[in-house]
């Protein structure tokens, strides 16, 4: 049972929230839910990839408000939040989804991004009941798609912490002042100081915990920053490596548009019935155009991201060599541009477009027009750009947690190893043979070599 839970508060909310007849005298189980939304809101504005979504509005269902504030839950928390200016409301609800956009108003998400934070322990017992009561549905929806998470969080007990290094990680981070390759704000730093601290003491403590969210497992360790991630050891002391399958992303959508080619469905969204569907994906009985066999290999063994490069976009490329490809400090930045361009809220056939997405489009056609195909059977505006991204993730996440969880656990029950949507994280001696094992998956799953 949760005994308390960490909550984030800048100082003019608080000012706010204290000031007399500020929330009309509410109860403490009131005020708790209201400071629990308000914790909410701000850690999405500190999650920078959450912060730039809908211009920083966050979807709330309306079952999981009623899990966590109550039936009542628009009259007692979101409505009086409104009316003293913390918090602000898209009423538009998404199609399918019964969501709402919310987010803090400037003057708050300003002071977050400056870092007037201040952490509390929510400690009401009514509101602590209502976490646990959600947290235990999204756990039991994340073991009942996928029964491999419980066998995963056995394993994620069984690991340590390098504490030393950890410290001296975020001493060398604070006075960098850089992360990611950008300036690191005070608030943001905070944030991952605080995260890093809660991590430690899960460690010392135990529980992990998993959920299921837009066809991926996330569990404790999947907010750790990459950075601190080395300093995660097995049972015995010793380094952890990381297997991670090349241009996930990218991959799946070559098996997307070769399950559409191939099954011809009414509706394009019908793919979602057919994300644990077997493919070959370079020996189609389907005849096929021919700018899909050239996506495919330049996505599985070329560098699908290098290519789109100003120099190369639009040039006949065959295998890249290895000095062809460029270092990673490049492709980053070819990659954030990439899925800019396949996931986009534009209405535009690329046909039309300009830049990358033309280029692509003189390129690649029949992929392009996949996308945009995608993104036009969508129910709403705002779902454009996800759609797509999140029948991605499905299969992806079928792949991880279907089939290479439950094969880690038959080959290896006895060794360290946990999952981090489309990498494999495994004790350095059964590197080698975690490696082939997933080769041979990605084999008889897809039909394909050279993605490990």
């Amino acid at each position: 049972m949760i005994k308390a839970f960490p909550i984030y508060i800048t100082q003019g909310v608080l000012e706010v929230m204290r000031a007399k007849g500020g929330l009309q005298s509410p109860t403490e189980a009131h005020h708790a839910k209201q400071l629990f939304l308000i914790s909410y809101l701000t850690r999405k504005v500190l999650q920078e990839e959450d912060a730039k979504k809908r211009n920083g509005y966050i979807n709330l269902n309306s079952a999981d408000c009623q899990t966590l504030y109550g039936m009542s839950y628009k009259q007692i928390v979101f409505e009086p939040l409104k009316e003293l200016g913390i918090m602000e409301v898209y009423d538009g609800y998404v199609p399918g989804v019964r969501s709402k956009g919310y987010r803090l108003t400037k003057p708050y998400r300003m002071e977050v991004e400056l870092g007037r934070l201040k952490e509390f322990s929510l400690t009401e017992p009514s509101q602590l009941k209502r976490i646990q009561r959600w947290e235990d549905k999204q756990f039991d929806k994340a073991i009942a798609t996928y029964p491999s998470v419980e066998h995963q969080l056995q394993h994620l007990g069984q690991l340590t912490i390098d504490k030393e290094a950890i410290a001296d990680e975020l001493e060398r981070l604070e006075q960098a002042g850089v992360y990611k390759g950008k300036e690191l704000g005070l608030a943001q730093y905070r944030y991952i100081e605080t995260e890093i601290n809660h991590l430690i003491k899960l460690f010392d403590a135990g529980g992990f915990r998993a959920s299921l969210k837009k066809g991926r497992v996330h569990h404790n360790l999947c907010n750790t920053p990459k950075l601190f991630r080395q300093h995660i050891l097995d049972r015995d002391g010793m380094d952890m490596v990381e297997v991670d399958m090349k241009s996930a992303q990218v991959f799946f959508l070559c098996v997307a548009l070769l399950s559409y080619l191939e099954l011809k469905p009414k509706s394009i969204l019908e793919l979602k019935d057919h994300i644990n569907r077997k493919v070959d994906l370079f020996n189609s009985k389907t005849p096929l155009p021919s700018d899909v066999y050239p996506f495919f290999a330049n996505v599985v063994a070329d560098d699908f991201y290098s290519d789109l490069h100003e120099s190369r976009l639009g040039q006949d490329y065959s295998i890249l060599s290895t000095d062809q490809k460029l270092s990673k400090a490049h492709r980053d930045p070819l990659k954030d541009t990439a899925l800019k361009v396949l996931f986009t809220n534009s209405k535009k056939h690329p046909s039309e477009a300009n830049g990358v997405r033309k280029k692509l489009y003189e390129t690649y056609p029949t992929v392009m027009d996949f996308v945009h195909r995608y993104a036009d059977a969508q129910l709403s505006t705002s779902r454009r750009s996800s759609g797509l991204a999140i029948l991605l993730q499905e299969m992806e996440g079928y792949f991880f947690n279907g089939l290479v969880a439950p094969m880690l656990q038959d080959r290896f029950p006895d060794y360290d190893w946990f999952i981090i949507y489309d990498a494999v994280f495994c004790s350095q001696e059964i590197e080698e043979e975690v490696t082939e094992e997933l080769r041979l998956l990605v084999k008889e799953q897809f039909g394909v070599e050279g993605l490990y």
